[in-house]
């Protein structure tokens, strides 16, 4: 017995919480429904506020401080090494012989443009033509009068040489037309190929265009068939309800005839009635005056039923005119419909002529987007073969280069052997060749301004045959041999005065990255000091990778000066970020990239106007876009302004929502995506 009553209490108290637990559901569904909300919350975090700053686009990379003065001696001449003057451990100061090269070809080079030169001028010509007999005469005072070695020996020099240089010149610009890019066949291929890439992507476009129309029209034919479907439906309503009235103007009229014939038979009665059998006959029209000369007769039974009648004629006149305003009435709604019936008729018959135009144009536009379809798989065939033949034309290339290179060097062997025949002939007649220099030297100075820019280049190329130290300090490493070519620095001279900044860029940064580019330079080191730099120096060839080094990343050695005040901060061997700035728009408004958003190939975003009680509402603002990086992107607009608040994702809103700016935001559910 006790157990069946806890059971029985039990299932009271649960029966008891899931009567609360319902009645609380109710509530809350009641609560939600009488407090919802016509506003969404964002949260501060996707509201950003328009201030003037400044957009960066940068790289970032690491770099080492090292001292500032030590530098790497580069020859600036591709030469032979013709002596090396130090080595490691050698003190120099600034100035000091470090290495000479190899200045035979370039001697050779100033010869020939003196002789070029002097040919440009009578008086000059003159002159060296005097200092050739000179040098003849002398040959034939030695040599019984007459000596032509010396002479042929130059001939060969000057033709071999000028044959070396042709051959070097075809090969060099030939080479450097390729490597920059302005080649033309280069320049023809790469016509080509954006001619088939603009006309594979425009034909793209025309048939997604075209396409799109076909959709549109199906649409528009489906739509005009639906509307002339409601109209036929309102048509057959109409007309049903015109038939209804005119059934009813049927009905009113007989019911205005019955009772006209009904007040003329009782008209004839009252006549009859009020009138002595033997007196004259009253016709309808005097009846109204009979009826009122024996009205005071009260007593009357006949005259009781006159005014019966009179009554009931009374009311039939009323009833008359109810059925008479009805019948004007349907007649203006028999009208007003008829008029919506025609209207009716001529948007459904619109419709229909629409619909069958589209349909009629529908064949040829799906015949067009076939013959379309054609044209941008030709396209698309004809940029694949473009590729193709790009390729080979670059084995070609290749192949003619290797051509140009071996003659450039058959004629470099054959102006070496007439170097050599030349020193031959020199040893039998060293007095002339000097006296033939000395006049030669007389003659340089009667013709200045004759082709001084390129005489003086092959002079400053002489200067730089011999490779003298930048700075002073102590030359702690060399890299060449003599009768080598340096293919790197040729020493390295090393003080610790100051200090700069050893970096690197990759390989695809190397067009953007230049001298005097601007540097940011940070380290946990230093804290939140920024420092500021330039790029001094950037080698020209890549860094050379480590034995274990997988990275497919070619970088290139840049050099760095520190400007900053506070470079005391640092010391060598210490690690930087290094920020290189390839561009900047200074003072500039700019929001995330996200919140930016095309419609109609136009950029906007969603900014947020201020509509009271703390709320503001979603507006649609155009803009114009300005440098970008991976984060923000510049924006301009005549709306824009400081102080606006802008949304930093357009995701989820839509223009004219009210929305409020919380803390905490939660995620609502169900809006559309904008844009």
């Amino acid at each position: 017995m006790a157990k069946i009553k806890n059971f029985i209490s039990n299932h009271k108290k649960l029966a008891v919480v899931l009567i609360i637990l319902v009645v609380l559901l109710i509530a809350r569904t009641v609560f939600a429904i009488f407090n919802k909300k016509d506003y969404l919350e964002v949260s501060k975090s996707q509201v950003t506020t328009l201030s003037h700053k400044d957009v960066v686009n940068s790289v970032n990379e690491t770099g080492t401080v090292v001292s500032s003065n030590s530098v790497d001696v580069y020859a600036e001449n591709q030469l032979p090494i013709d002596s090396l003057d130090v080595k490691v451990g050698d003190v120099v100061e600034e100035g000091d012989i470090v290495a000479s090269l190899v200045s035979t070809e370039i001697e050779q080079q100033i010869a020939a443009k003196e002789e070029a030169n002097r040919a440009q001028q009578s008086s000059v010509s003159a002159q060296v033509s005097a200092a050739k007999n000179r040098l003849q005469e002398a040959i034939k005072g030695k040599e019984s009068g007459k000596h032509s070695a010396l002479q042929s020996a130059n001939n060969n020099i000057t033709v071999a040489f000028d044959s070396y240089k042709q051959a070097k010149k075809t090969y060099e610009d030939f080479k450097r037309s390729v490597e920059e890019g302005y080649n033309p066949d280069l320049i023809a291929e790469k016509n080509e190929r954006e001619n088939l890439s603009y006309q594979e992507k425009s034909g793209q476009k025309k048939y997604n265009q075209l396409n799109e129309t076909i959709h549109e029209n199906q649409r528009d034919i489906k739509e005009n068939r639906n509307r002339a479907s409601e109209l036929e439906s309102d048509i057959s309503r109409t007309e049903s309800r015109i038939d209804s009235l005119n059934r009813n103007l049927t009905d009113i009229g007989i019911q205005i005839s019955d009772k006209n014939n009904r007040i003329a038979d009782i008209s004839s009665q009252m006549m009859q009635e009020s009138v002595p059998d033997k007196s004259p006959k009253i016709n309808a029209g005097e009846s109204g005056s009979l009826l009122s000369n024996n009205e005071n007769n009260a007593n009357s039974k006949p005259n009781n039923n006159l005014d019966d009648k009179k009554q009931e004629i009374k009311n039939l006149r009323e009833e008359l005119n109810d059925l008479t305003r009805e019948q004007a009435s349907i007649e203006r709604e028999i009208k007003d419909l008829s008029q919506d019936l025609t209207t009716y008729q001529a948007d459904r018959d619109k419709y229909l002529t629409e619909a069958e135009t589209l349909e009629k144009s529908i064949p040829d536009q799906e015949k067009q987007l076939d013959a379309m379809k054609l044209d941008v798989e030709k396209a698309e065939d004809d940029l694949r073969s473009g590729a193709d033949k790009e390729l080979k034309n670059k084995e070609s290339r290749e192949d003619q280069l290797k051509t140009l290179k071996q003659n450039m060097d058959v004629a470099k062997d054959n102006y070496d052997e007439a170097l050599k025949a030349l020193d031959s002939a020199k040893v039998g007649v060293d007095n002339e060749i000097k006296t033939l220099r000395d006049s030669v030297n007389q003659a340089e100075t009667g013709y200045a301004g004759i082709g001084n820019k390129e005489l003086q280049f092959l002079k400053e190329s002489l200067d730089r045959t011999i490779i003298k130290a930048p700075i002073a300090g102590t030359v702690t490493k060399t890299y060449a041999e003599e009768g080598q070519m340096p293919s790197g620095p040729v020493a390295t001279i090393e003080t610790v005065d100051t200090l700069r900044v050893e970096s690197h860029i990759k390989e695809y940064n190397i067009n953007d990255v230049k001298v005097g580019t601007k540097v940011i330079l940070t380290s946990d080191a230093i804290e939140e000091t920024e420092l500021t730099g330039k790029v001094l120096s950037i080698d020209p060839a890549p860094e050379k990778k480590e034995g274990d080094q997988a990275s497919k990343d070619v970088y290139y050695k840049t050099t760095i000066e520190i400007e900053s005040d506070q470079k005391d901060k640092l010391a060598p061997g210490m690690s930087l970020r290094v920020k290189y700035i390839l561009s900047e728009e200074n003072d500039t408004y700019s929001v995330p990239t996200g919140a930016i958003f095309e419609r109609d190939n136009k950029n906007y975003i969603l900014s947020l106007k201020d509509a009271g009680d703390e709320k503001y509402k979603i507006t649609l603002t155009e803009v114009k876009t300005g440098l970008s990086n991976d984060f923000e992107t510049a924006i301009s607009g005549k709306k824009i302004k400081k102080g606006m608040k802008v949304l930093t994702s357009s995701s989820g809103y839509g223009e004219g929502q009210l929305v409020k700016i919380v803390e905490n935001a939660p995620v609502e559910k169900g809006n559309e995506q904008n844009g």
